[in-house]
């Protein structure tokens, strides 16, 4: 539970201890991260730390292991190591996220 310094809060002194800071909108969320698409209307767990609050704001980017690449491509290596560039594989869009071209 969360207790303000003195009897009465007071917003100056007590902000980040009673108050919970709204998920920044183009919060930078690490690599193979996406801002949720929500995120606007989500809040942290006091101030915004992105180490406590990263699947509060964040969604993981899919990996490419169960991407399927179209004809003349191949996964490429490692693919369960290599990811999307959203939270989930586009067909279309992540052909050069994961797939090489045959040669």
């Amino acid at each position: 539970s969360r207790v303000c310094q003195e009897e009465v809060c007071e917003l100056g002194v007590d902000r980040d201890t009673c108050c919970n800071q709204a998920c920044v909108v183009g919060l930078p969320c690490p690599i193979y991260f996406i801002p949720k698409a929500n995120v606007s209307e989500l809040s942290c767990e006091g101030p915004c730390d992105l180490a406590e609050d990263l699947r509060t704001c964040c969604d993981a980017a899919e990996s490419c292991a169960n991407f399927t690449c179209p004809a003349h491509y191949v996964l490429k290596p490692r693919p369960s190591e290599v990811f999307c560039i959203d939270v989930a594989c586009d067909p279309t869009a992540d052909i050069d996220s994961c797939c090489d071209q045959e040669c």
